[in-house]
């Protein structure tokens, strides 16, 4: 049986310990220009997309924040998701369009289309990379001419991503990876060899987070995203590796 976590009072002192004091003290100037609810928005998205991890990094949450205020497309979004998935010691070789490219050749398509993985590619911020990939694949006949000139044509037509804000200088930066997954820090230790009902793939997890992303943004009924949510789960047993390259 799963022990419940600790009290929260054993954290180390001055530090936060929820998401929204996180956001209170280490994300107060990427939220204070907007309005109240969109930044209730961003804040419940973060919460409910938390999964126990360290806390979601500046970058990550200052894209999200571009995506719902419109300053980059939701297609940019996905495609900067999916270049920092391509950043893992996991990842594919090639970076997030060798993870694309990678699922095309390998006859599962990233969001199960072909048109979302073309939507992908054409959203590719890193375009010294991608024209260079492109043209690979379209003289392996992965891509067809036509489909590569107009994956580099959108690609090339997108303004570039907004710079990373860095940390206020009068703030100090949280320790690396805070808060670790442990019991001590709120989260519960799982033993290998537990059997967890839960996102067992790299795939499943990106598709939650999309589903969260979408209720947070009310553009899905939270009681259809909670199916949704529960479709995607499968058992899996602590301790081994995915298959979901």
């Amino acid at each position: 049986m799963i022990e419940p976590p600790p009290d929260k009072s054993t954290w180390p002192p001055g530090l936060p310990r929820t998401i929204a004091e996180y956001a209170d003290a280490y994300l107060a100037d990427l939220l204070d220009p907007l309005t109240a609810d969109m930044r209730h928005v961003i804040v419940r998205s973060l919460t409910m997309g938390y999964l126990g991890w360290p806390f979601p990094d500046r970058e990550m949450v200052q894209r999200l924040i571009e995506v719902q205020t419109g300053r980059i497309t939701p297609a940019q979004y996905d495609s900067w998701v999916m270049e920092s998935v391509g950043r893992l010691p996991t990842a594919k070789p090639g970076g997030g369009i060798g993870h694309i490219l990678g699922r095309l050749e390998n006859g599962y398509e990233v969001g199960g289309t072909r048109e979302k993985m073309l939507e992908l590619l054409s959203a590719i911020d890193d375009t010294t990379s991608l024209v260079p990939a492109i043209t690979d694949a379209a003289n392996r006949g992965l891509l067809s001419r036509a489909e590569a000139a107009a994956v580099l044509s959108a690609a090339l037509s997108l303004p570039v991503l907004p710079p990373v804000v860095p940390l206020p200088d009068d703030i100090e930066p949280l320790p690396d990876n805070y808060p670790p997954p442990t019991a001590d820090y709120g989260c519960v230790a799982i033993p290998a060899g537990t059997v967890i009902h839960g996102f067992a793939t790299l795939d499943a997890y990106q598709s939650s987070r999309e589903i969260v992303h979408r209720v947070s943004a009310e553009e899905l009924d939270p009681a259809e995203g909670e199916q949704m949510l529960e479709a995607l789960k499968s058992d899996y047993i602590a301790g081994e590796p995915s298959t979901d390259a």
